[in-house]
């Protein structure tokens, strides 16, 4: 799972830093026949049962790929119609908003959250006043996923490790909120 998050993520934001256009030298073709021989590779190797994979230039769809099941059980294929939970797919959006702000120097991405609203992610640890926003979204804060405690405490040092944080995201969209004074459903 963590591959296909960081597949996702890499995938999702191979223009954020670019000025102009993203230039790939080989046809189409090759590209698409590389992801096709490669995919199901990936996913055995990740114990992904189903992945769908679209490329779209200028609102046209140059690459559309559909790999393994949407179901085990039955045997139903990923096809274009099958439907994802949709979890994580805002992060990416999140991440871009961040850069963006980052580049309006309205956040500095290596800069403590905390000294942003003077509140701890958790009350009391000293590590909360060094996350920053590189980390949450590099996913090392050291802080645990959604569900996994009902209060939110370190596994490790923020900076030193990987491990995928919901409550890390969640901080950081309040710094963001607090900053732009404006909900995410607003940005």
């Amino acid at each position: 799972m963590r591959i296909i998050l960081l597949i996702t993520i890499l995938v999702a934001s191979i223009g954020c830093g670019r000025y102009g256009p993203l230039i790939v030298d080989e046809p189409i073709e090759v590209i698409a026949n590389s992801l096709a021989n490669t995919a199901p590779a990936l996913m055995d190797d990740n114990n992904v049962v189903g992945l769908s994979v679209i490329t779209i230039r200028e609102n046209e769809v140059i690459i559309s790929n559909s790999f393994g099941y949407a179901d085990i059980a039955s045997k139903q294929k990923v096809d274009e119609q099958t439907v994802y939970k949709a979890a994580s797919l805002g992060k990416p959006i999140f991440a871009y908003i961040v850069v963006a702000l980052a580049q309006q120097e309205k956040l500095d991405l290596d800069k403590p959250l905390y000294l942003y609203m003077d509140e701890e992610v958790v009350v009391g640890d000293f590590r909360s006043k060094e996350i920053t926003a590189r980390m949450v979204l590099s996913h090392t804060t050291g802080l645990p996923n959604f569900g996994e405690r009902d209060e939110p405490n370190f596994d490790f040092t923020p900076g030193s490790d990987f491990q995928y944080s919901g409550y890390g995201y969640q901080y950081l969209q309040k710094v963001i909120e607090h900053i732009t004074h404006k909900s995410l459903n607003q940005l």
